[in-house]
């Protein structure tokens, strides 16, 4: 469609429009004139601009601009206040104004895939609140950031080091050893009027650590990958036997590095030169910039290297964006500071990080905005999504891969075929305390490269080192000779880290320790699943045993989707056909194929192998979430569909771009988020605000005043607080004298996520940030429980029905509070005073953030 009719214009009552999917060019004027919109999608077009008549839809909530050709976003959206979801990525967007910070009810921004200088994209894709504190922090002083990653990588043993040095004019060591992990090297690099802060990164080549290269590869970078013809040097090192073609390397910028710039360097040309189809190669991969010939040892194209690389950095239009940026100057002066902090101590604590924010003047709401940029743009490594890490800003993050690898490069490792028990790691790291081992760790499990085989007896597993061969005991294990029901196929090459991260993630669910290098036996309840890898084919198959609908598939699926991202894939859902029950390899229908059909309203798809028609909804539900299956009970049930909800659908099932951005959590999908909190006046006060504010936010907060009924069961409504995923608690010195409200946090302190379910808020009169005053509080109900079993005493026992239950109550607040207190005393909790001078945000974010990690993290 290339223009909307005209008789939309006559449906004044209108309240959402999608015409997300064609070619249109322009808008009409008639969709100023539809005033009831509060929703508008004009995603997927070729418009260049918005015409200013949008402006006068005043009543929007959402409106989605992606994947059109816009450069600018006009004024008029600062007016549109009442903005809940704002989608603008996939343009060519190169800054954002600053009037959109002014758009307070925002909480789904979309910014990704833009050429963005300002602000970068680092700070924009983390929404409305990042971009607020950036430009705040501008205003305080402004400083130009010309620094990017000069990115080497390739096989092990192509001679990386060697050029690197050569690029900094050092001699060349015929004795060099293979770089392992990551070497980082300064190198000012001169453009036209300004001077580049290059990072040259020397990535090691061996296969164990592309898996972290996930932490360390960026789209702010320009990379060489080096190759050479010249066969490598045979070495002791097994981690070097792996020797991968230019295409995986290629493939693996393009996964983890977007559409980065690429100079392919060959390598060692004095002992050996293959001459590429140049032509070709750079049709396949439009990043290709330059094709340079060198010999590190030799010094031959050295210059000319050096010339091609001042070349991009001043004129490729993917870096253009990205050097040079506005930056503010407390940001600057920090980054500075960290640094120069990691020249002595290679980790510091996350409090550090504030106390070296706050010696520069960077105000402290702006600190973990400012971690995050350096944590996207590899200063830094803070993973703020783990309870055990959070507390730990790793400001050298060579040496955490150093760390990481010492304990990889093990032989023991090998001769184990990857098992690994604790004893090994007090070994390697002689130097650490058992908490930090403990870290450690954690820490190889967020880079997905072990999982815990026996969590109990402290044995792990690094899959890498897994032997290819299938297990004894597998065939005794999967006897099911069905054909799988989903297959992934990969055009190009099957990337050998896909497997380790997915046996990361589902080793410790194998069916009795089944796992090989290619595949695992997955249980969980009555479902089986067998995933694995077939090289040669270039796919991996899931083989389900069990009734197909069940939660195991889905979690295979939501995991291949993330490690998907960027990849080039075609998923396959096998057709049921009865061709498949004889033939191999089995026919499937594409993912996409399927949800065109779908948000088409087509029930059946024809099968091209049996050519007979087979049902869409079938093959789709048992990947489809819970929500999406209700929105297919409606179609069933004759209810129109939104096409937004269609396209929400294809967006949950189709491989993501590496886009970090929030996405909306759909009402029905929004859990129940419980408030806890003392009956006197300040605080009720502020649960009434909180309810209101949540309400705005299309949040269900519950309460007691609302919830509890005459005649209804208080004791009920605080276990159901108890049992709540999220509960948000009012602490007040009246809270933590009174046994309802204590009773409700200890419903939830019982929970093993607790630290991440409650998010309190404590008033000025609750004392317990330190230790004398939070003594006070077990006085207290030591103190109670001494009156009241005196008071029992003088009663006779047949008359104390429920009282022996308030004293078992008083003994297990005694015993809980201090840890409670200790909890809520370690962690940034927010006072009254914050929440409404922000306007609630800060508690909202944090709430749908901790929302959105529950739907995606496999459960």
């Amino acid at each position: 469609m290339t223009s909307l009719p005209d008789f939309l214009g006559n449906l004044e009552h209108l309240t959402s429009l999608d015409v997300w999917g064609n070619q249109l060019t322009s808008l009409p004027e008639f969709l100023g004139n539809l005033e009831h919109l509060t929703s508008l999608d004009v995603s997927g077009n070729q418009l260049t601009s918005l015409p200013e008549f949008l402006g006068n839809l005043e009543h929007l909530t959402s409106l989605y601009v992606s994947g059109n050709q816009l450069t600018s976003l006009p004024e008029f959206l600062g007016n549109l206040e009442h903005l809940t979801s704002l989608g603008v990525n996939g343009n060519q967007l190169t800054s954002l104004p600053e009037f959109l910070v002014n758009l307070h009810f925002i909480r789904y921004f979309t910014v990704d895939e833009n050429p963005l200088n300002q602000p970068p994209l680092e700070v924009a894709m983390h929404g409305i609140p990042a971009l607020r504190r950036y430009y705040e922090d501008l205003k305080a002083g402004v400083v130009r950031n010309y620094e990017a990653k000069l990115i080497l990588i390739g096989n092990g043993r192509v001679g990386k080091t060697s050029l690197s040095k050569a690029l900094l004019g050092e001699p060349f060591d015929p004795e060099e050893p293979s770089t392992h992990a990551i070497r980082v090297v300064p190198q000012d690099i001169q453009a036209e009027g300004y001077t580049v802060k290059a990072k040259l990164w020397d990535f090691g080549g061996q296969e164990i650590y592309h898996a972290t290269h996930s932490f360390f590869l960026s789209t702010r970078a320009l990379y060489l990958l080096v190759w050479s013809a010249a066969p490598p040097e045979k070495t002791d090192d097994a981690a070097d036997e792996a020797d991968f073609p230019y295409e995986y390397w290629l493939e693996h910028v393009r996964t983890l590095g977007g559409n980065s710039p690429v100079i392919l360097v060959q390598n060692k040309t004095d002992l050996k030169r293959e001459f590429l189809d140049q032509g070709k190669l750079a049709e396949r991969y439009d990043n290709i910039r330059e094709f340079c010939d060198v010999s590190a040892s030799a010094g031959d194209g050295v210059e000319h290297l050096k010339e091609q690389i001042r070349k991009w950095f001043a004129a490729d239009p993917q870096l253009k964006h990205i050097i040079g940026f506005p930056m503010p100057e407390a940001w600057e002066r920090v980054r500075r500071a960290v640094e120069k902090k990691a020249e002595d101590e290679p980790h510091i604590t996350y409090q550090k990080y504030l106390e070296l924010c706050r010696a520069e003047q960077l105000p402290e709401e702006s600190a973990p905005v400012l971690c995050r940029f350096l944590h996207e743009t590899g200063v830094l490594l803070h993973f703020a999504d783990m309870h055990s890490l959070r507390s730990m800003v790793i400001i050298d993050p060579n040496w955490a891969i150093e760390q990481v690898y010492a304990i990889l490069n093990r032989p023991e490792l090998l001769r184990g075929r990857g098992r690994f028990g604790r004893e090994l790691l007090r070994q390697v790291l002689a130097d650490f305390s058992e908490a930090e081992i403990d870290r450690f760790l954690d820490l190889l499990q967020r880079f997905e490269l072990v999982f815990p085989l026996d969590a109990a007896k402290q044995q792990y597993v690094a899959p890498q080192y897994l032997s290819p061969e299938t297990p004894e005991g597998f065939g005794l294990m999967w006897e099911h000779s069905g054909p799988p029901v989903l297959v992934y196929h990969y055009p190009r090459f099957l990337h050998k880290n896909i497997m380790v991260r997915f046996l990361s993630r589902f080793g410790a669910q194998a069916a009795q320790q089944v796992f090989w290098k290619h595949g695992i036996i997955i249980k969980k309840g009555p479902q089986r699943a067998l995933v694995q890898a077939d090289e040669a084919q270039r796919q991996i198959s899931v083989s389900l045993e069990g009734h197909p609908a069940g939660e195991l598939l889905r979690e295979i699926f939501r995991s291949f989707k993330e490690i998907h991202e960027r990849m080039e894939v075609e998923a396959r859902v096998v057709c049921p056909c009865t061709e498949n029950r004889e033939r191999r390899p089995p026919h499937g229908h594409s993912l996409e194929d399927l949800l065109a059909s779908y948000q088409k309203g087509g029930g059946r798809l024809q099968c091209r192998r049996c050519f007979r028609e087979v049902e869409v909804r079938p093959l789709l539900e048992p990947l489809l979430e819970p929500r999406e299956k209700l929105l297919q009970r409606m179609r069933e049930a004759g209810g129109e569909i939104p096409a937004l909800d269609a396209r929400t659908a294809a967006e949950a099932l189709l491989p993501a771009g590496k886009s970090r951005t929030p996405k909306p959590i759909p009402a029905e999908d929004k859990p129940e988020i419980y408030l806890s909190y003392g009956w006197e006046p300040e605080s009720q006060k502020l649960a009434a605000k909180l309810e209101e504010a949540f309400r705005q936010k299309a949040l269900l907060l519950r309460r007691d005043s609302s919830e509890v009924k005459y005649k209804d069961s208080i004791r009920e409504f605080m276990k159901r607080i108890g049992r709540s995923r999220y509960g948000v608690a009012i602490i007040s010195d009246h809270y933590l004298r009174s046994p309802y409200c204590m009773f409700e946090l200890l419903q939830m302190a019982e929970q093993p996520d607790f630290y991440d379910r409650i998010f309190p808020i404590v008033q000025p009169d609750a004392a317990i940030f330190k230790p004398l005053e939070r003594i006070r509080y077990i006085e207290h109900w030591e103190g109670q429980i001494a009156a009241l079993e005196a008071a029992m005493k003088k009663v006779s026992s047949a008359n104390l029905q429920g009282f022996r239950e308030d004293i078992d109550l008083y003994t297990a607040i005694r015993a809980m509070i201090a840890r409670i207190l200790e909890i809520f005393t370690d962690m940034r909790v927010l006072t009254p005073p914050e929440v409404e001078q922000h306007g609630y945000i800060p508690l909202l974010d944090a709430i749908e953030a901790k929302m959105r990690q529950d739907r995606e993290k496999p459960r």
